[in-house]
């Protein structure tokens, strides 16, 4: 557990002093930067999201995870048998709805999937995914759902109907997504 919140502590420490650094000489002249904004906010993410985490996710994924409006809870079922009529979520249908999650959870989740700990890129995936949970973030019209199997210790980033798959590391990030 302290591994972990020194973790949360460093991420945050850093998105803190490059956004102070970043915006510093356009703000002690009294101007805006220059550029596009989206591109700002691309080169913030990449400054906290560690590269393998980046490379993994890809940008699309990163600026929804980032900066969502919301994100939603579900319970799921993997197996996919349900009732005509029930609300299905990449094709898993839903077993309950779960309160949305709140502004301190959305940005311990976000510090989870930042960080290139949480994942166990060396290892191949063993099994298809099989998840009991699903995160929804939502931002506009743009949604990331994460697919969480404990069981199998994996997650599923759906974006844009494409599935990416990783193992979540089981000593920091499964613990701390199961207590959310």
């Amino acid at each position: 557990p302290g591994g972990i919140m020194r973790q949360y502590v460093a991420v945050w420490i850093i998105v803190f002093a490059s956004s102070w650094l970043f915006c510093f000489p356009c703000n002690a002249k009294g101007k805006r930067p220059n550029g596009d904004v989206q591109a700002e906010k691309i080169v913030q993410q990449a400054q906290v999201v560690d590269r393998s985490v980046s490379d993994f996710l890809g940008a699309g994924r990163i600026a929804v995870l980032s900066e969502a409006d919301r994100v939603e809870a579900y319970r799921i079922d993997w197996a996919g048998k349900s009732d005509k009529g029930v609300m299905t979520i990449q094709g898993y249908p839903v077993i309950s709805r779960g309160r949305d999650l709140n502004h301190q959870q959305i940005k311990a989740v976000q510090g989870i999937i930042a960080a290139a700990s949480s994942y166990e890129f060396q290892w191949s995936k063993r099994t298809r995914l099989r998840p009991s949970h699903l995160l929804r973030f939502i931002k506009g019209r743009d949604t990331v759902d994460i697919a969480l199997d404990f069981n199998s210790r994996q997650w599923g980033f759906y974006h844009r109907g494409r599935l990416i798959e990783e193992d979540i590391n089981e000593t920091s990030a499964q613990p701390a997504l199961w207590k959310i």
